[in-house]
């Protein structure tokens, strides 16, 4: 290093030390899904009581992230990096409809997420092919269901739900868009109990009590 490179870099080092580097600020929010309760369960008019046992929320892979996913086409998604569940999604997804199944059954009733077949009298499985948001702001559910027998596992009754509602897009208000999602699963919850209502009184399912929930 000569004469006229060392008073450089000395100066270079010098400013370097007066320069105030900012804290990088984590910019990133997390979000979950709340219940919609109601204050009139349709199985008000129905007596006795029904205790349905709810196997695990099956999604598809590309929704299987942390990160909330944006469709931008209909083959293309956006994964908002910064927009993130504060749980896995599946998860969240069970924990409200067990809440809205609840809710909607009424208090009498009761959704279980831990049981064994001796404990209930139907089974409800619910398969998601669509949960997300798209860039223009709708919100959208696409939901595959089916109710079974929990001896045995006959087929009691099975269908699909769709719906979609206009939203807010993510990067304007991103949790009014995720409380719209929740509303959605609202919906489905509400069709669910139909659906069970229903298949109580075509199918005969028992009414009588039933043993304390347990694991599988």
């Amino acid at each position: 290093m000569n004469r006229v490179q060392l008073p450089l870099l000395m100066t270079c080092v010098l400013l370097m030390g007066c320069v105030k580097f900012k804290p990088v600020v984590d910019q990133t929010r997390h979000f979950v899904l709340n219940p919609v309760h109601t204050s009139t369960p349709i199985a008000d008019r129905t007596s006795g009581r029904l205790v349905l046992g709810m196997n695990p929320v099956e999604i598809p892979d590309y929704l299987d992230s942390l990160e909330i996913v944006e469709r931008t086409g209909d083959t293309e998604v956006h994964y908002r990096t910064q927009l993130r569940w504060a749980e896995r999604l599946k998860k969240g997804i069970q924990r409200v409809l067990v809440a809205n199944l609840d809710s909607q059954l009424g208090s009498t009733n009761a959704t279980l997420l831990a049981w064994r077949r001796n404990d209930v009298h139907a089974v409800v499985t619910v398969s998601i092919q669509r949960f997300e948001h798209q860039a223009s702001g709708q919100a959208s559910l696409e939901a595959r269901w089916r109710i079974t027998e929990p001896t045995g596992g006959a087929l009691l009754r099975n269908g699909s739900y769709s719906v979609s509602k206009p939203s807010v897009r993510l990067d304007v208000d991103p949790g009014a868009a995720v409380a719209v999602l929740g509303e959605l699963l609202g919906d489905l919850a509400k069709q669910l109990a139909i659906e069970l209502v229903e298949t109580k009184h075509s199918n005969g399912l028992p009414l009588q009590a039933v043993p304390g929930s347990s694991q599988r």
